[in-house]
């Protein structure tokens, strides 16, 4: 019982490991389109792309992904911190013209079916029409028992076609035969291998054979999404006209994982500013402490560094340290809290939290009667001290310099 258990646990965590999450994209209006618009992959998870509205016997699937990190530079506030037919040849050892035109012909029956299958099918694969046209190039080949001698039959025609002009030209440079009826045959024999080696007439019988097992779709190569964006180069090629029906790159945005990203913004802070002392002649000659309304909120310029978990494709959450100063004091703002990144790639947030600053204090210097706080008559300046005080912040964040890495 105790084995069973660790066997079905070991199953259970490779499926696991090797499960894969196939998404679904679909060639129409020749472009390559998700199904779902609004697709993301999950950081870590495995995944294939199965692309139909294809024929597999002649489009071919690729792909290339490149993952890539989204970059946000540090605020500068931050820094400091064999041939099986028979061949009849003529007494002089040249091929015999209707045999010759008899292999030409069944080659150009063999193209034509192929193109007709290849037009009559482009995005979905018919396996009876396919069937039918294999059906009738056997007859034109005297019916071969299987598709694979068929096609030693096509290799044949090819051969014996373009052993055919090289047995011509040898024939003319050994015997230096030049009579009107020879030089014909010998431009002929070349018109037609020059004929088989624009077109592979092998491929379009490779064509056909291959094409009854076709299919309307295409699985990718497996990848594994990482870091916060995937940029996948989706590729359709036409092997048969050998022409690229689509090349194009598309972005699919990760969820999932952590990261590190710095944004620029507003932090509102209270109580963190310096109370304006200024000195006064009181009637008793010393002089008396006065200050100006002290300033309860501020708004600070700064930087904060996120470090964060991507819960959505445009949503991030989590701590962060940062530094602001102040234009109004020149003073610094030490931020901690945390906050919320909203966007894909050009964010904007919001953080909360904890700030301290230095805060001028009065000094024990200072003395105190019942008309307030004073000084001696001869005291030119009021002296203080700096304290750290704390308070809370609210930010409004921005980071719309990020780039890709």
């Amino acid at each position: 019982m105790k084995s069973t258990l660790l066997i079905l646990a070991g199953l259970f965590f490779a499926h696991l490991l090797f499960a894969q999450t196939k998404v679904k994209l679909k060639y129409e209006a020749k472009r390559i389109k998700f199904d779902d618009k609004s697709v993301s992959f999950k950081k870590g998870g495995k995944f294939n792309l199965q692309l139909s509205g294809i024929n597999t016997a002649h489009h071919m699937f690729k792909i290339e992904t490149k993952h890539l990190e989204i970059s946000s530079p540090s605020p500068e506030v931050l820094k400091p911190l064999g041939l099986t037919n028979n061949v009849a040849f003529n007494s002089n050892g040249s091929v015999k013209k209707d045999d010759l035109n008899t292999r030409m012909i069944r080659l150009y029956g063999v193209k034509k079916l192929a193109d007709s299958i290849r037009k009559s099918t482009d995005t979905l694969p018919n396996s009876m029409k396919v069937v039918k046209a294999l059906e009738k190039i056997h007859i034109i080949y005297d019916n071969p028992s299987t598709n694979e001698e068929l096609r030693q039959r096509v290799v044949a025609d090819i051969a014996v076609i373009n052993a055919d002009a090289e047995l011509t030209k040898a024939i003319i440079v050994n015997t230096q035969r030049y009579n009107e009826e020879f030089l014909n045959d010998y431009a002929t024999a070349l018109t037609r291998a020059e004929e088989l080696k624009q077109k592979s007439y092998l491929s379009y019988i490779d064509y056909l054979i291959n094409s009854q097992k076709a299919k309307e779709f295409q699985l990718s190569d497996t990848f594994t999404a990482s870091k916060d964006l995937t940029e996948i180069r989706l590729i359709l090629i036409d092997t048969y006209s050998k022409d690229t029906l689509y090349n194009a790159v598309e972005t699919i945005y990760n969820f999932n994982g952590v990261g590190l990203s710095f944004s620029t913004g507003f932090f509102h802070t209270r109580f963190l500013s310096d109370s304006p002392y200024y000195l006064e002649v009181r009637p008793d000659g010393n002089k008396g402490i006065n200050s100006d309304m002290k300033m309860k909120s501020d708004i600070s310029i700064g930087g904060f560094g996120h470090l964060y978990w991507k819960a959505k494709t445009w949503l991030r959450i989590g701590p962060g340290l940062g530094l602001s100063i102040s234009p109004f004091d020149g003073k610094s703002r030490y931020l901690a809290g945390g906050g919320l990144l909203f966007g894909k790639e050009k964010m904007i947030g919001l953080t909360f939290g904890g700030a301290w600053a230095k805060v001028k204090q009065l000094s024990r210097l200072v003395s105190q009667d019942a008309s307030g706080r004073y000084l001696p008559a001869d005291a030119t300046t009021v002296p203080t001290f700096e304290r750290i005080k704390t308070s809370w912040f609210f930010g409004l964040n921005y980071n719309l310099v990020s780039t890709r890495k």
